[in-house]
C-alpha cells in the first residue's frame, strides 16, 4: 500500500509554502506493534511510503491509525493522522 504526502516549507513571518525539496518524512501504523516506514521523496514537496503486503496480511479485521511525521531537521515538525480500515 502507498502513502502519499504533501509536505510544505513555510517561512515566518512571511507565513508563505513552497513545496519541500526535502525533509525528513516517517509513517508509522499503529497496531498491536507499531510499523515504520520512511517516505522518500518522489519529486519536490511530494513524498512516499510503502507499507509491505506482509505488513497488512498480519492484521486482524479492523480499524489502525496511520500516523505522518515530517520535519526538516531536528526541530518539531508537523503530525497528521489518519485511519486505515481493514476488512
Amino acid at each position: 500500500m502507498a502513502v502519499d504526502v504533501a509536505v510544505a516549507e513555510v517561512a515566518y513571518p512571511a507565513n508563505k509554502a513552497k513545496a519541500a525539496s526535502k525533509a525528513n518524512v516517517k509513517v508509522t501504523l499503529v497496531a498491536d506493534k507499531d510499523y515504520a516506514y520512511e517516505a522518500k521523496s518522489s519529486k519536490a514537496g511530494f513524498f512516499s511510503a510503502q507499507i509491505p503486503a506482509k505488513d497488512l496480511a498480519a492484521l486482524k479485521a479492523g480499524t489502525y491509525t496511520l500516523v505522518v511525521e515530517a520535519s526538516l531537521g531536528a526541530e518539531s515538525g508537523a503530525t497528521e493522522s489518519s485511519s486505515l480500515i481493514v476488512f
